[in-house]
């Protein structure tokens, strides 16, 4: 009969996938955790090569530290190992032409991969438990988000994915050890990230003022007197879905590609007129701007919901991550559209991105784009939006703070 220790095993395995090396493993699981955050790497020529050399050059780290940690008894000797790796890690992104890589990634980086050793335990990667009481509090949003509600931390000066300079980094990590005193940073982490991990389809219930959609029964539920806004032109993107391939052409550029699904041209021609990023949602693809080169294709995202959802995962934060939006305004066009917000959303509510959507298929109410983005830049209730549509039970809007 399986035991406890078995299931255990299952789940590693799960998360972590089934490599042999459970260091490895680690690090490339953290990794995840930050490559969303590193913009245009998928143009890098080396990209393959640059993994390779930082992951391994890592695990190196990892390993020297490991032998030597049962020396470390000081906090600044492991400080000053911490900003020699995120330092050294730059280093090697700037060598293969990536010179955006920040402290803030090579933190996360570090930090995850250590969370993930003690997530393994001592049983299963031997050798660091002497350094839990010294590894620093990843940050990331949530953790940032905590601190703030809870602790009266005044935030980072960027956001924590492109903070570059180690001294603020490292002055968080130390009001964090002053504010805790009585407990070590890691514990610290681990509660405040249990407490603030809220999955959005979780939180359906209904309250005065607020809207909420639930993924889970793709039922709308809005209070109309919200008021949302104001918005700035430049903080706005417009999203059309794809259309199937009776709809596309052959390969060209992503804005000219669906010349049969005229809800596409017709968003792509509103963006243009109202100076909007424009973006479109494909299935096989992902998320894509206008001049991005694609071929046909027949992905029903019904059928394709995995695929589908590992495509946006990559795309999503590399074209509209970085805190360059504040609001996204899809339209669905001839597609059935809650299944694509189930996938969509839980991602822009990582990247602190609004979601509005209205219409449905056959073009309903796509004509009153210029009127409604009139009314979202001036700041406008659920009410006078819905007095607009034709469809005003179509009308969705989803805050990323819910």
């Amino acid at each position: 009969m399986i035991n406890r220790k078995d299931y255990e095993e299952y789940l590693i395995r799960l998360y972590f996938g089934d490599s042999n090396d459970l260091l490895d493993a680690c690090i490339n699981r953290a990794y995840r955790d930050l490559n969303r955050t590193i913009h245009g790497i998928d143009r890098l020529e080396t990209k393959d090569q640059l993994y390779n050399e930082t992951s391994g050059y890592l695990k190196k780290s990892f390993l020297d530290i490991q032998k030597d940690c049962v020396c470390m008894a000081e906090q600044e000797e492991f400080d000053l190992w911490h900003k020699s790796i995120c330092s050294n890690l730059s280093i090697r992104y700037v060598k293969h032409g990536y010179n955006s890589f920040s402290v803030g990634q090579a933190q996360k980086w570090i930090n995850m991969t250590f969370k993930y050793i003690f997530t393994m335990g001592e049983n299963r990667l031997s050798g660091f438990d002497n350094l839990y009481r010294f590894c620093h509090i990843p940050l990331d949003n949530i953790i940032l988000e905590k601190l703030k509600e809870e602790y009266g931390f005044s935030g980072l000066s960027c956001a924590w994915s492109r903070l570059d300079d180690y001294e603020e980094y490292l002055s968080c990590q130390k009001l964090i050890r002053q504010i805790f005193a009585a407990e070590l940073p890691l514990d610290v982490e681990f509660k405040l990230w249990m407490k603030g991990k809220i999955p959005i389809s979780n939180k359906v219930p209904l309250q005065k003022g607020t809207n909420v959609y639930n993924v889970n029964s793709g039922k709308n539920e809005y209070a109309d007197k919200r008021f949302l806004g104001p918005y700035k032109r430049n903080r706005i993107v417009l999203c059309s879905a794809d259309a199937g391939p009776a709809s596309q052409a052959k390969e060209s550029e992503a804005a000219r590609f669906f010349p049969g699904a005229k809800w596409v041209g017709t968003v792509r021609n509103s963006a243009n007129d109202l100076h909007y990023k424009f973006v479109i949602l494909t299935t096989a693809h992902g998320i894509v701007n206008p001049h991005n080169i694609i071929r046909p294709y027949d992905v029903p995202i019904e059928k394709h919901k995995k695929e589908v959802s590992d495509k946006l995962q990559n795309t999503v934060p590399t074209i509209l991550g970085g805190n360059q939006y504040d609001l996204l305004w899809f339209y669905a066009g001839g597609c059935p559209r809650d299944v694509y917000m189930e996938l969509f959303l839980p991602i822009l509510r990582d990247l602190k991105i609004d979601f509005i959507t209205f219409g449905r298929p056959n073009m309903f109410d796509i004509g009153k784009i210029k009127v409604i983005a009139e009314m979202l830049e001036k700041g406008a209730s659920m009410d006078d939006l819905k007095s607009k549509l034709k469809c005003p039970e179509r009308l969705i809007f989803v805050s990323w703070q819910e």
